[in-house]
């Protein structure tokens, strides 16, 4: 689920519920204006829970696609009464996660394009280093040390580099589907230099605001700092869960 659609929800959901509207019909109406079909459908069955009598937190975890913070700060906020505020924080939480993922890719798109660049440029050499050697009835120079040559190279050479990034990319996907092969993934990457220090950084950030969100909430200690470890998105961080919630509640 987006978190664009996220805060659009959050927001129309907290100002409905302001307005005095009944929380069933807030529910219905906040899921018409949901932009995400998914979270339209999820909206609606929070909408038919309530009806039936259900909590607000028990209505959202049973739908089983809500973000475990969304479900935590819900639940607790609709018992000290204060769903609309805690929405409002919410909405601005995901904003800013919004935000900050577009500032992520506009820092990381001049790099990108110079990654592409370079392949293509490398291809554009083994082609005319092909044509070359035809024309002169030689051997091409495989100064990729692959054996690549002509327009055939060239091909194979995009195909390997393409090969590479989908195998890294999904390799990493699959590693960290499960939290006990994403603790040991993410230990490994965070020692990897560059790489591990922006994982931090990322980890570092979610972690602080996802704890001054649930504390602003009036979460208590334990199932805030659980909360905002499992926000980190980082199976390293959470694998210390434990240990650190010891920590603090000795």
């Amino acid at each position: 689920m987006s978190p664009g659609s996220l805060a659009i929800v959050s927001r129309n959901w907290a100002t409905m519920l302001d307005s005095g509207v009944e929380i069933v019909k807030a529910t219905r109406l906040s899921a018409k204006k949901a932009t995400d079909a998914k979270l339209r459908r999820a909206m609606g069955g929070v909408a038919d829970d309530l009806a039936a009598g259900r909590q607000v937190g028990e209505a959202l975890e049973r739908t089983k696609v809500f973000p475990e913070l969304f479900v935590d700060l819900i639940g607790t906020a609709e018992q000290a009464g204060a769903v609309p505020e805690t929405l409002r924080s919410l909405a601005d939480h995901y904003d800013n996660v919004v935000k900050l993922r577009r500032e992520f890719r506009s820092q990381i798109l001049p790099s990108a394009l110079q990654g592409i660049a370079a392949t293509l440029i490398i291809a554009l050499v083994i082609y005319v280093l092909g044509l070359i050697a035809d024309n002169r009835g030689g051997e091409a120079m495989d100064f990729t040390g692959l054996g690549l040559s002509g327009g055939t190279g060239a091909l194979l050479f995009l195909l390997y580099v393409t090969t590479a990034v989908a195998i890294l990319v999904g390799g990493y996907l699959l590693l960290t589907r499960s939290l006990a092969t994403a603790q040991l993934t993410h230990r490994v990457l965070l020692a990897v230099p560059v790489i591990g220090s922006c994982m931090r950084d990322f980890a570092l950030a979610r972690f602080s605001w996802a704890y001054a969100l649930t504390q602003d909430a009036g979460l208590p200690v334990k199932p805030s700092l659980e909360a905002a470890l499992r926000a980190t998105g980082n199976g390293a961080f959470r694998a210390e869960s434990d240990f650190i919630i010891d920590q603090v509640m000795s």
